[in-house]
């Protein structure tokens, strides 16, 4: 992890960048000594939400550290590693369509198989039947859905680590 700071407008930004996931993303937040306290106020406040969800259904996306999606409690995180890797690539990019050039370069660099589009259509249809087998959809809105040219993860407002976090610091 790398720290930075500058003064804009008498303003001190503070930045630090470092790898989730073996890519590289970066955090600015208003203070630099404020980053271990928002880790500490993220890990503790997300244990806080989820008491205070308990009952209802919850879901939460965790790419900070290991991947993993927890739903009412429970780990509910694809194994097949290639399925992991595309569910980390579209949840760095949350909420946003991911072009399906962009996920194969990133799972075979520049010689992708000849079958690249077909795996990687299969690999959608993983998470989809995962999402689905775990009801993690809600009733007429699919989690991950075509949208052209590509793939949106739409993830609920709170439920991505990496967004609180990122919250936290601001």
């Amino acid at each position: 992890m790398t720290n930075t700071s500058h003064q804009t407008h008498g303003r001190v930004t503070a930045s630090s960048r470092f790898m989730i996931l073996g890519y590289r993303a970066k955090i600015e937040y208003q203070d630099s000594g404020s980053l271990a306290m928002a880790h500490q106020d993220w890990r503790a406040n997300g244990a806080a939400y989820a008491a205070h969800q308990k009952g209802k259904k919850m879901m939460r996306f965790n790419v900070l550290g290991n991947l993993e999606i927890v739903h009412n409690g429970h780990p509910v995180t694809p194994s097949p590693p290639k399925v992991r890797r595309v569910l980390a690539l579209i949840l760095l990019r949350a909420n946003q369509v991911v072009h399906p050039d962009s996920l194969i370069e990133e799972l075979w660099g520049q010689s992708p198989p000849k079958s690249a589009v077909t795996t990687l259509q299969t690999y959608i249809y993983h998470l989809r039947k995962l999402f689905a087998q775990e009801g993690l959809n809600s009733p007429g809105c699919e989690l991950l859905v075509t949208r052209p040219p590509g793939y949106t993860l739409q993830v609920p407002e709170g439920a991505l680590d990496a967004d609180v976090f990122t919250r936290l610091v601001m």
